[in-house]
C-alpha cells in the first residue's frame, strides 16, 4: 500500500490504496507495531494437516476473545479510521453485514473513494467538485474486493468452507512464540495466521498479493496490537504491514472506533449515486 510514484493521479493513488489494502483479506483485524523485522527465521517444518491440532489452535483463540459463539452472533460491523501509506493520510470507514455486504469509503482530502459488495463488486471514485463515476469492477480488482468481504477470517468455520487448514508448527515473529496455521482457499490463495503461544491472540498474518491488484504478488507480514475489548469481543485496534523482502512499512491503520451489531441501513452499503 505505500509505494506511490511522485506524479500520478489522485484517482490512481486512490484505486492503488483501497484494492489491496483495505479489501483483500477482513481488515478489521488490523495489524500494529511501531518497528519489526520482517525477517522472520523460517517455522519448524512440522507440516500436520490433522484437524484436531489446528482446532486446539482456533479453540484457545476463540476463548481469548470472548468466545466462539459470540464471534459468529456478531450481525453488523463499523469502523472508522486513519490509514496511512508513503505520503497518503486518509480517514477510513468500513461497514460490513454478514455473510458478505460491505463497504469501504477512503476521505483522501480532495476525492472520496469507494468500493464495495452489494451483490456485486464495485468501485465508486468522485473528485471534489465533480460528479463520481461507478464501475462494476472484475479480473484482479473483483477478486481481491470478494475476498475482502467475508465477514469472518478464513480460518472460522474453514472446514465447512471447504477449505484445508495446516498446523506448520511454532515460529518466533517479532520476538513472539507462535503458531502458523495455514489456510489454502479454494482459489488456491494461502494465508499463514500466527497465534502467540501464550496469549493465545491472533498476533500476525503473512501472505502474498499483488499490489492494489497490479502486477506480480508481493509477500507481505501484518502484525496486529491494541486489542480493545468491544462489545463482548476482544479486536484489535491498530496494525501495520510488511514488505517481507525490502522489511519496509507498506501501510499501517489505526482505528479510533469499531461498533459491533449496530444498525446498518442499506444505504450504507451501495455506493453512492452520485
Amino acid at each position: 500500500m505505500p509505494r506511490c510514484p511522485a506524479m500520478v493521479s489522485m484517482q490512481s493513488v486512490t484505486r492503488r490504496v483501497t484494492r489491496r489494502s483495505l479489501l483483500a483479506g477482513a481488515v478489521w483485524l488490523i495489524a500494529g507495531c511501531a518497528h519489526v523485522s520482517a525477517r522472520a527465521r523460517p517455522p519448524e517444518t512440522r507440516e500436520n494437516a490433522a484437524s484436531p491440532a489446528v482446532d486446539a489452535v482456533l479453540g484457545s483463540y476463540y476463548e481469548a476473545i470472548g468466545g466462539y459463539q459470540r464471534l459468529k452472533a456478531v450481525r453488523t460491523r463499523r469502523m472508522q479510521g486513519e490509514y496511512r501509506e508513503g505520503n497518503l493520510v486518509a480517514r477510513t470507514e468500513i461497514v460490513q453485514m454478514r455473510p458478505d455486504l460491505r463497504r469501504v469509503v477512503v476521505h483522501g482530502g480532495a476525492w472520496d473513494h469507494y468500493e464495495g459488495f452489494d451483490g456485486a463488486p464495485y468501485e465508486f471514485h468522485r473528485d471534489s467538485g465533480k460528479a463520481g463515476h461507478l464501475s462494476r469492477v472484475t479480473g484482479e480488482a473483483a477478486l481481491a474486493i470478494l475476498r475482502g468481504v467475508e465477514f469472518d477470517e478464513s480460518f472460522v468455520d474453514y472446514a465447512a468452507r471447504g477449505l484445508a487448514a495446516a498446523l506448520i508448527g511454532r515460529d518466533t515473529v517479532h520476538g513472539r512464540d507462535v503458531y502458523r496455521v495455514r489456510i489454502t482457499r479454494r482459489d488456491d490463495w494461502t494465508l499463514d495466521y500466527l497465534f502467540d503461544v501464550h496469549s493465545h491472540l491472533l498476533v500476525g498474518l503473512q501472505k502474498a498479493l499483488p499490489l492494489h491488484a497490479e502486477g506480480a504478488p508481493v509477500k507481505s507480514l501484518t502484525l496486529y496490537s491494541d486489542w480493545r475489548f468491544t462489545d463482548g469481543l476482544l479486536v484489535p485496534f491498530s496494525g501495520v504491514e510488511f514488505d517481507l523482502t525490502s522489511g519496509a512499512i507498506m501501510n499501517t491503520l489505526q482505528w479510533s472506533s469499531i461498533e459491533l451489531d449496530v444498525p446498518v441501513q442499506p444505504s450504507e452499503l451501495r455506493p453512492p449515486t452520485r
